[in-house]
């Protein structure tokens, strides 16, 4: 899996893994916090700045993975942008309205539906 911050190419320097929060971290593909003492998933990158670390709930990897977000991606990797927006487009596809939601309602509600914990 690739991942994007600033559309350029993301090297995998170390392959994700599941950790413990040691401190409250945020999820680099919702925002959210990642709580401490949660399990989440790091990826070490490297890209022309460098390296860097992506950091996300597991829960948003499997709601990714189950709405095929990551195929259409397979040189750049998937953005947060990209996240929410796919997140916003399958809220809308199930309930047919969005403007009364927050993102997190709706991103709540979409991982409900596919039957995934919500972080």
């Amino acid at each position: 899996m690739l991942f994007i911050i600033n559309y350029n190419y993301m090297e995998i320097i170390e392959n994700t893994k599941e950790v413990m929060a040691t401190i409250e971290i945020k999820c680099d593909y919702c925002g959210q916090k990642i709580k401490k003492g949660n399990v989440y998933n790091t990826t070490i990158l490297k890209d022309e700045n460098g390296k860097y670390v992506w950091e996300n709930h597991i829960s948003c990897d499997k709601i990714a993975d189950k709405l095929n977000m990551f195929d259409h991606v397979i040189d750049e990797g998937l953005t947060s942008v990209e996240f929410i927006d796919n997140i916003e487009e399958e809220f809308s596809d199930l309930l047919g309205c969005d403007d009364e939601f927050s993102f997190l309602d709706k991103l709540k509600i979409v991982k409900e539906y596919y039957k995934l914990k919500h972080n």
